[in-house]
């Protein structure tokens, strides 16, 4: 029986870590209202925007907050997870 490998590719990174950031940007909404846990999201709606502007609904607010605790989730796990691979990767080779 012959086994395939698969080979990881770097686009196949990026779609598992941007799938894992919105997890964890959905999480990051219910926490920030029912736990009281404050994300970089909820953090980020709560700053004005200017004198007596605030969000025109709710739902733009709530759509900033999963915009910004996203893009800071996926930013952490790449900054993270690339530089480690990059380490990974230069250690196997054979002329090191």
């Amino acid at each position: 029986m012959i086994i395939g490998t698969v080979a990881v590719t770097r686009s196949m990174v990026l779609a598992e870590l941007a799938a894992a950031a919105f997890l964890l940007a959905f999480v990051g909404i219910f926490a920030s209202f029912s736990v009281g846990i404050p994300t970089p999201g909820f953090l980020a709606v709560g700053i004005p925007v200017s004198r007596g502007h605030y969000f025109s609904s709710i739902l733009s607010a709530l759509a900033l907050q999963f915009a910004v605790d996203w893009l800071f989730w996926f930013a952490l796990m790449g900054t993270v997870y690339f530089p480690i691979a990059r380490r990974g990767r230069r250690s196997k080779s054979p002329l090191a």
